[in-house]
């Protein structure tokens, strides 16, 4: 399941989000993408900008969790009560040592300890209109399909497909809201 939704919230929301999360008052934390050191290694891991604003077993939430909540409100229209497992706002830009358009590391958000995958699905929301395309894989890392980022859209996913994004090249940032969430109000284990 790989769902793109245009317009996912409103227009005037999606400029307020856009503002909000590029004003230099919005902290972020700088650290690696993803760093895997296994035979399944097949993208590059580059640096980013994090901003966490919820994560399930944190005893504290971002003061600027509430800037989501448009967002919240469109994917509880779309599947009733969610539970959350995280929340974060990443912030990509070029990597001049790389070509354009070589993906990041494959992978998959949640996994327990053991390595075992933890059921969920994932809402990547597009705050601003940028290169640098969302990819998706089989489980042989062939790709399936790509998704470019377009200000106010979302694409919706299993969180079992393998998936990585890509630096952009022409665009001085890339900004995606990362939501990872479970249908339904349940517990989470």
């Amino acid at each position: 399941m790989i769902t793109i939704v245009d317009q996912f919230i409103p227009e005037l929301e999606q400029d307020r989000l856009e503002a909000y999360v590029t004003d230099s008052k919005f902290p972020y934390r700088f650290h690696e993408i993803h760093s895997y050191h296994d035979e399944c290694y097949m993208g590059y891991s580059p640096k980013q900008l994090t901003h966490h604003l919820m994560m399930h077993g944190e005893e504290n939430v971002s003061p600027h969790f509430p800037i989501i909540t448009p967002v919240f409100g469109s994917l509880m229209k779309m599947f009733g009560e969610i539970t959350l497992f995280r929340a974060k706002v990443n912030c990509t830009f070029p990597d001049p040592r790389v070509d354009p358009l070589v993906s990041q590391q494959p992978h998959v958000d949640l996994k327990y300890e053991d390595g075992r995958i933890i059921p969920h699905l994932v809402c990547l929301y597009y705050i601003n209109d940028s290169d640098g395309p969302t990819f998706f894989y089989d489980k042989d890392f062939n790709i399936i399909e790509m998704v470019n980022p377009q200000k106010g859209s979302a694409v919706i996913f299993d969180g079992q497909i393998m998936h990585s994004g890509t630096n952009p090249y022409e665009n001085p940032f890339r900004f995606a809201l990362n939501i990872n969430f479970r249908q339904g109000a349940d517990q989470i284990p």
